[in-house]
């Protein structure tokens, strides 16, 4: 009997998209220093859809849903504000990850987006 790995038991394709997230994910580190290392890159607020994850303009990250985002903290996704449609905002979710929501995927969030 042979035993297999992890990596040998994970489909191909699915171990080159889990290669393509990290390039496009934070250096490895924790907390705040790896904060600092976060890979954004520049949308339309109005292109991104629920599930994506931004920097605000005026303090934390925030996950965009529908017609309103919503700011994090370590409680949960807190304090509502209207989304715009004219803004250019920095995403914090990977672009492979954006890609997933405009095919079809639908993230589990927690109950405090709801």
């Amino acid at each position: 009997m042979t035993c297999r790995s992890y990596r040998d038991a994970v489909d191909p394709a699915l171990r080159a998209v889990d290669r393509r997230l990290t390039t496009e994910r934070p250096r490895r580190g924790s907390g705040i220093d790896r904060a600092r290392d976060s890979k954004t890159w520049r949308a339309a607020l109005e292109s991104l859809l629920n599930g994506t994850v931004i920097i605000g303009a005026h303090g934390p990250a925030r996950l965009v849903l529908a017609d309103r985002m919503l700011a994090f903290s370590f409680g949960g996704w807190t304090r509502p504000a209207a989304r715009s449609v004219t803004d250019v905002v920095e995403v914090l979710t990977p672009p492979t990850s954006v890609r997933a929501l405009a095919s079809g995927f639908t993230p589990v969030l927690h109950p405090t987006a709801g």
